[in-house]
């Protein structure tokens, strides 16, 4: 593979207080349009993934291997068992880190955050994996894509979607009720003064030094 690459997850904020963090294990993977060149800083279909910028790329190089510029997790996960000679590597190694990056993340703003009743947000984290398998989150989206773009996104989006719906509607009808791919990765308890709340030191971040 001598493409960039990044893997857009949905992540669903169901409510907001409590807090309830809700991660979309289907995710997929982006291609950028041509192979990766470091002499060539200035040429997007080299260095973007998105698919709004990949699919106008007519000197594109796409082939059965990036057919449009995008895997489903299960093509990635037959890169990853071939490469690395292991079937558990998503499971095991990446699937923890995204966790950890997704409930840090919607933590750190939660406080920032109006909290609405009855209100909810749907969000494209996008992260990227190096060369030791360390996970790094590179953005979040507030308003993801739902185009049905490609092959893999015409097949994820109404899965998603209605698997978002079964969160939204059925979940709070019934606490046994099937979320499909959604899984509750984070739930707070009843925050009942907000301002209090911002005045306590109730989340910790840690890290670890990163050598240059």
């Amino acid at each position: 593979m001598n493409r960039k690459f990044d893997i857009r997850v949905w992540v669903l904020v169901a409510n907001w207080n409590p807090l309830q963090i809700y991660l979309y294990h289907d995710c997929y993977i982006r291609f950028s349009a041509t192979d990766y060149n470091p002499k060539n800083v200035k040429n997007m279909f080299i260095h973007l993934t998105n698919n709004s910028i990949s699919k106008n790329c007519t000197s594109s190089t796409s082939s059965d291997y990036f057919s449009e510029n995008m895997w489903s997790l299960d093509n990635f996960k037959t890169f990853l068992s071939h490469k690395f000679h292991k079937d558990d590597l998503w499971q095991a190694t990446l699937l923890p880190q995204l966790k950890d990056i997704v409930r840090i993340s919607v933590l750190s703003a939660w406080d920032k955050v109006d909290w609405r009743e009855n209100s909810c947000g749907l969000y494209g984290f996008d992260v990227i994996i190096d060369d030791t398998l360390k996970m790094w989150l590179l953005e979040i989206n507030l308003c993801p894509t739902m185009e049905h773009s490609t092959k893999v996104t015409s097949h994820l989006v109404p899965k998603m979607t209605e698997d978002m719906i079964k969160v939204l509607v059925d979940k709070k009808e019934s606490k046994t009720a099937d979320t499909g791919q959604y899984e509750l990765i984070y739930e707070s308890p009843k925050i009942i003064d907000k301002y209090d709340f911002r005045n306590k030191n109730e989340i910790e971040v840690q890290g670890i030094h990163i050598d240059k």
